[in-house]
């Protein structure tokens, strides 16, 4: 846990207990009166101190919540020859500013079975230092110097190439959820002289599909798959497994 997460959590547990104290004592005056009883003065200071608890709350959510809210993320697939050697994929994610912010980041990771190539975001080459490979995942990541005011939305596009990636009769087409998009979206095009014999799509955890998922559409005789998804479950992996 980050410095930022535990301050926080801390701040979190304040507002909870201030919450909680303001409403002991503001309760207290309602209890059978004795001459010792609270006064309707104590009642008053025990709401402010609910208000000033509920205040800090609502300020901890707004601390809490990122700069960037991932509207919308897609993954598009085009399979260019039936051996499955030359493919193009486009990922796209579109964002939407929570307040206003100086610069904003655009990341993300990806793997293959074959070589990842040609990396561009927003048309621009991907430098070097903006990659990373960790445990056989290629991460980058890039830094947009660009202002941004609160309610702003803005679109950013990684496309590269894959080599010797699609060879085998069942394929696969994964997308992660680890930032609670409003909605997903995958697509597949296959060459023409190679549809697709069928499609299913899976929810999984860990590359392990654990429920079949409805709303897979093949089309365009086999040549086109899709599917969408609506408010999908953060941490899991969604699947588009075809035969072809």
């Amino acid at each position: 846990m980050n410095t930022r997460e535990t301050r926080l959590e801390f701040l979190t547990w304040i507002a909870t207990l201030a919450t909680v104290a303001g409403v002991v004592v503001a309760a207290l005056p309602l209890l059978p009166r004795t001459a010792s009883s609270p006064s309707a003065r104590t009642s008053a200071a025990g709401l402010a101190v609910v208000g000033l608890g509920l205040l800090l709350s609502r300020m901890v959510r707004r601390m809490g919540q990122p700069d960037l809210l991932l509207i919308e993320a897609t993954k598009l697939l085009s399979i260019h020859d039936k051996e499955g050697r030359r493919a193009g994929m486009l990922r796209r994610h579109t964002y939407l500013a929570t307040r206003d912010v100086a610069s904003w980041v655009f990341a993300l990771s990806m793997r293959a079975d074959g070589r990842i190539a040609d990396l561009c975001i927003n048309g621009d080459p991907v430098n070097a230092s903006e990659i990373s490979v960790v445990l056989g995942s290629t991460h980058i990541q890039r830094v947009f110097l660009e202002p941004l005011k609160k309610g702003h939305r803005v679109t950013a596009e990684l496309t590269y190439t894959l080599h010797d990636s699609f060879l085998g009769p069942r394929q696969r087409s994964i997308m992660g959820v680890s930032m609670s998009p409003q909605r997903i979206a995958i697509g597949i095009q296959l060459p023409p002289d190679r549809p697709s014999i069928d499609a299913v799509g899976f929810l999984a955890y860990h590359d392990q599909p654990e429920e079949e998922l409805s709303g897979v559409v093949v089309a365009e005789n086999g040549h086109s798959i899709r599917f969408e998804c609506v408010h999908p479950r953060r941490g899991a992996q969604y699947q588009v497994v075809w035969r072809w």
